[in-house]
């Protein structure tokens, strides 16, 4: 039976060594949808599924939510690793079967004494049949006084080298079945030796896993870093929209005699939801890949979500139990967009990240802004432009929870002179502005345009150049 069950074992991990994929996988998930696995590579089977390392670290995917073709391909290893598990579990229930406890220790006693009967073609196997149950069922003994610890805390050499942990034994009786050699005894299992294998564990070297998923977990870091640069160039100069509107006319604190004319004009801004809506989808699918945690909902209470203290639902979410698990440093990132379609609903999604990705976003992000009214003259190659600092942006940072957040809405906030501080989607606003007669007669459009962050500060530079 155990030689049977070495030679399935080999044959299953000559199976999974020799498995390579190099491309993606696409899987389904809990909600219904799909969720992609990029550069998957498979290195374990199952009996219920495979195991995967990807882009962004180590994946089990049910057999049952792989794509057809991929859960045939592995069917056949499947279905052997399941045969493989049933012999196990033979093998432990015969091992409950003739394994009596002779004496039930307490947690502080030395010793732990069994009764089992072990089987093998000579008597020495029999021995080592007997030692390796009777281990087992110490083993089973100690967990069940030992909160902390789990059969799998302990190593399997506390099997193979069972007559390490065993000081003393006694045969009862010896007797043959079926050509085998039957051996009933009574074993006693050093408690102190057994604790032997679990601090091994504990203070064991960094797997084989662990090692790929941390190199996976940086170059996922460094490419979603560079991802974030990608997003806000493509996005920013389109966000916000300024146009002019209706007519201009003349301002009330213009001197008519002079030469020179004070004119008003209205003009609008615009936070453009198309744009931000392909913003956050990117964003949604590359924090979704390096996010310890996340969380979504709605409510009809925006108070609910940021301004009820500690208990916010943003606050709880940075103060959850699972909290105490997250590497040192990590932030938050959150969307809350208010739906007026659906009777004003607000809709919030949470992303635990690592503080490398907060930062990151925090030094893209700028509510510098500048507003640039651009005039177009006739017979002048240089055009007539006014600058008008601002506040501009569509996200805030604050601290809920004693965590940094970092949080998005689909709206904008601005501060405009002479108008203070507001969350808007549209509004319209006026300015009055200095020109000469002359640049009056030869005007002939003006364009609004908006630049924020980084493209603020660069367009302020050469406008003092």
């Amino acid at each position: 039976m155990l030689k049977m069950l070495f030679r399935r074992l080999l044959l299953l991990s000559i199976f999974s060594v020799c498995v390579v994929d190099a491309e993606d996988l696409v899987v389904k998930d809990d909600t219904g949808g799909y969720k992609r696995y990029e550069e998957y590579r498979v290195i374990r089977v199952y009996s219920d599924g495979i195991e995967i390392s990807h882009l962004y670290g180590v994946a089990r995917i049910p057999l049952n939510r792989l794509p057809e073709h991929i859960a045939k391909r592995y069917a056949d290893e499947v279905a052997l690793q399941r045969e493989v598990n049933s012999d196990k579990a033979k093998e432990r229930t015969r091992a409950a079967r003739h394994g009596v406890i002779l004496k039930k220790e307490s947690s502080k006693s030395p010793n732990i004494v069994v009764q089992v009967i072990g089987k093998g073609i000579s008597e020495a196997e029999a021995l080592e049949d007997a030692f390796r149950i009777a281990v087992r069922k110490a083993v089973g003994m100690y967990v069940v006084t030992q909160s902390k610890l789990k059969d799998d805390d302990f190593e399997e050499s506390v099997y193979i080298n069972s007559d390490a942990v065993i000081t003393g034994h006694k045969i009862l009786k010896t007797t043959k079945e079926d050509g085998l050699v039957v051996l009933e005894l009574t074993a006693t299992v050093e408690r102190n030796q057994l604790l032997k294998h679990v601090s091994k564990k504990e203070s064991a070297e960094v797997s084989s896993t662990e090692r790929a998923n941390l190199l996976n977990r940086r170059k996922a870091l460094a490419v979603a870093e560079k991802s974030l640069e990608y997003i806000f160039k493509d996005f920013s100069r389109n966000l916000f929209l300024g146009r002019r509107i209706g007519t201009f006319s003349i301002a009330d604190t213009d001197e008519v005699g002079s030469s020179t004319a004070r004119v008003e004009m209205t003009y609008e801004l615009e936070f453009n939801k198309d744009e931000y809506r392909k913003i956050k989808k990117r964003l949604y699918n590359l924090l979704g890949k390096v996010a310890v945690a996340r969380k979504t909902g709605a409510t009809r209470d925006l108070d609910s979500i940021f301004n009820r203290g500690s208990d916010s639902v943003i606050a709880r979410f940075n103060q959850c139990d699972a909290s105490k698990t997250w590497a040192t440093g990590t932030k938050t990132i959150a969307f809350v967009d208010a739906d007026f379609f659906r009777g004003k609903i607000f809709r919030y999604r949470f992303y635990a990240v690592p503080n490398q990705i907060y930062e990151k976003m925090s030094r893209l992000l700028s509510d510098t802004g500048v507003i640039v009214f651009d005039f177009q003259l006739s017979g002048c190659r240089k055009p007539l432009k006014h600058y008008h600092p601002a506040e501009i942006s569509f996200f805030r940072r604050g601290e809920f929870g004693n965590r940094k957040t970092l949080f998005f809405h689909n709206g904008m906030f601005i501060n405009v002179p002479d108008y203070g501080r507001r969350y808007v989607v549209k509004e319209s606003f006026k300015k009055t502005f200095s020109c000469t007669e002359d640049q009056l007669r030869a005007m002939k459009s003006c364009r609004v345009a908006i630049y924020t962050g980084q493209q603020a500060q660069f367009v302020l530079k050469q406008r003092d150049r």
